[in-house]
């Protein structure tokens, strides 16, 4: 299985394939508000994984999952694949318009193959609480 090297949860960012490189803006920790509701106009899920030479032989196909708790809300579930091609594997989810309603915290948790790998926690507050 690959190896995760990390899992953020940002606002935007940007892929050069010539160098095999990601830049990653505004990584989210907090996002602190006048009222709620209120709309994040953008969302994305970076997350890398490290292949092994053996995977990259095997082109070996992995599924994984992205679940999303909001404050009072159902959890959201994202499924996608990425197949080993190369030693860096980059998976990206990208949202818009993410509603917030109630204060609390936002997880996003990852996992690959069925098998929980990790979360992020944004904690969404408003201004005077």
């Amino acid at each position: 299985m690959p190896k995760l090297e990390y899992f953020l949860v940002a606002e935007s960012y940007s892929s050069d394939k010539d160098v095999d490189a990601i830049s990653i803006f505004n990584v989210f920790n907090q996002f602190r508000f006048k009222k709620l509701p209120e709309t994040v106009p953008k969302l994305v899920t970076i997350s890398c994984w490290l292949s092994s030479q053996e995977e990259i032989a095997e082109h070996s196909d992995h599924q994984v999952v992205i679940r999303f708790s909001l404050p009072g809300e159902s959890e959201r579930e994202y499924r996608g694949n990425f197949q080993c091609d190369t030693k860096c594997q980059h998976v990206v989810l990208e949202l818009q318009n993410v509603k917030i309603s109630r204060s609390g915290e936002i997880t996003v948790a990852l996992s690959i193959d069925e098998e929980y790998k990790c979360s992020h926690t944004i904690f969404v507050s408003v201004e005077g609480d």
